[in-house]
């Protein structure tokens, strides 16, 4: 009676049904098990993301905040500062001059801070 029906009738016609799945999608259980995945994972990601934005909201006028950066920015500038005079240090070293050793270092300062600019 009614879709079983219509089913077993066109695997009668088809020589068995050996060929390609004639079973509707709904009740491909496969297709079904692929679905409730896809599903559970974009309510994950729903969640997640709801619970990121919840948390990583950052108020810049909070003093506890800015004195975190503040250290942050310090010890990184210093770290800085640090590897750039080793790298003028090193070329010295080399043999290159000490001008041009000054000048090849700055441009690769420079380049580390553009290249930081567009990383977050």
């Amino acid at each position: 009676m009614g879709p079983g029906k219509v089913i077993c009738e066109q695997q009668g016609t088809a020589g068995g049904g050996s060929g390609g799945s004639i079973l509707p999608t709904s009740i491909d259980p496969l297709q079904s098990l692929a679905s409730a995945c896809a599903t559970a994972a974009a309510w994950v990601i729903r969640k997640l993301s709801a619970g990121i934005n919840a948390t990583t909201n950052v108020d810049f006028t909070n003093p506890s905040f800015l004195r975190t950066y503040a250290v942050v920015f310090g010890a990184s500038t210093f770290l800085t500062l640090i590897l750039w005079l080793l790298a003028v240090a090193k070329r010295a070293a080399r043999g290159v001059p000490l001008h041009q050793a000054i000048g090849e270092a700055i441009g690769f300062l420079w380049l580390t801070v553009i290249a930081s600019a567009f990383t977050r």
